[in-house]
């Protein structure tokens, strides 16, 4: 039996649960576990052999899922990416350690996702994208070829970026936004187009 431990409560970890029913059966049969980020590091001790999938998500949440997926690197744990079957990944895209790619999103020809990356549902990604380690991007956004994003980046829910724009690391662009420059790191942004703020 496989101990799957799920960290998270809202809405991610839901989808996430029903991804595992019906995508993951090779883990048959299992027992799933939600725990809050809060809770994590005491369950963390005594869990050698479990799953984890970091199912954390929303903009506040970013730091968390940097934070937590620090320590199970540190601590070598099992963490799992999580690929909705309901996705399209390409063959030649490549993806690190502890990502979630949800239902309806479509990774094209060459993209590189980095450690614990969040797509969440009908997100695009187009080719020769990188996206750094711990970032976020919300529902339905849409990123053009060529966009670099750095770590610890949060995309709002519908946000589009054009082609060849590098976003830096730290940076939040809030929902519905059209980023159409590059945008450098520890940097809030929204609008249509964006307009910069320093956080």
């Amino acid at each position: 039996m496989s101990d799957i431990v799920i960290i998270g409560t809202g809405g991610s970890s839901k989808v996430i649960s029903e991804i595992l029913d019906k995508d993951y059966k090779h883990f048959e049969p299992k027992t799933i576990t939600f725990v809050t980020y809060e809770n994590v590091t005491e369950l963390l001790d005594n869990s050698s052999e479990s799953i984890f999938i970091l199912a954390i998500g929303a903009s506040k949440n970013v730091e968390y899922r940097k934070n937590i997926f620090k320590i199970f690197k540190e601590r070598k744990l099992n963490l799992l990416s999580v690929v909705s079957s309901n996705s399209i990944i390409s063959n030649s895209a490549s993806m690190g350690d502890g990502c979630i790619v949800m239902p309806g999103t479509i990774v094209n020809a060459n993209v590189t996702l980095g450690d614990n990356v969040f797509l969440n549902t009908g997100v695009i990604v187009e080719h020769d994208c990188v996206i750094g380690e711990s970032t976020f991007l919300a529902t339905g956004c849409t990123l053009a070829g060529n966009v670099t994003i750095g770590d610890n980046t949060f995309i709002g829910a519908g946000s589009t970026i054009i082609g060849d724009v590098v976003i830096g690391d730290n940076v939040t662009i809030g929902a519905g936004s059209l980023v159409i420059r590059d945008v450098e790191s520890d940097r809030l942004v929204y609008g249509v187009p964006t307009h910069k703020e320093i956080i």
